[in-house]
């Protein structure tokens, strides 16, 4: 039953649960509706085309956050903000007519669409941000951050610092 989620998830190490679970428990994970956060490894397919994609700035052992569908695999616990984030990807994916995985097909292939995409989740970011951080140097440090991130090889070099300073609210 186990091992039914880690091949899923495309786990190839052993991993040892707190907890046992039946096949109903596994089921009911498997077809969640709710965003859930995993401490292990993002599907394999998508974790190695985003290397390819990207090279090694995309590391998930050193930070590099995945959504695909309802889940989100991340290796440390999620910040509110981060969490606004990757509600963001969770709704992209699981609203919009496409699968996880064509979604996927699409932000690798396609900056323009990678940068809608990244520009709306880090918007929310930023919003919840703004609501709940009312020191507006810390505003400017984040909108500073997120910048140089889109600007950068992680997403490709999809835009410019100055473009996403521009486009960010």
């Amino acid at each position: 039953m186990i091992n039914r989620i880690l091949q899923f998830f495309g786990v190839k190490k052993k991993i040892t649960f707190p907890i046992s679970m039946n096949e109903e428990a596994i089921d009911m994970i498997l077809s969640n509706k709710e965003m859930l956060v995993w401490k292990l490894p993002p599907p394999m397919h998508i974790y190695q085309a985003a290397r390819e994609r990207f090279g090694p700035t995309v590391d998930w052992d050193n930070g590099t956050i995945f959504t695909w569908g309802y889940n989100v695999f991340a290796r440390r616990d999620l910040t509110p903000d981060l969490w606004i984030h990757e509600e963001t990807h969770v709704r992209q994916q699981t609203t919009r007519g496409i699968s996880p995985d064509e979604w996927w097909e699409k932000y690798l292939d396609d900056s323009h669409f990678r940068l809608d995409q990244e520009l709306e989740a880090y918007q929310a970011q930023l919003d919840f941000i703004k609501i709940h951080n009312k020191q507006r140097d810390e505003h400017a440090k984040m909108k500073h951050r997120i910048a140089l991130l889109l600007s950068g090889p992680m997403y490709g070099n999809i835009t410019s610092y100055q473009q996403v300073l521009t486009s960010l609210k």
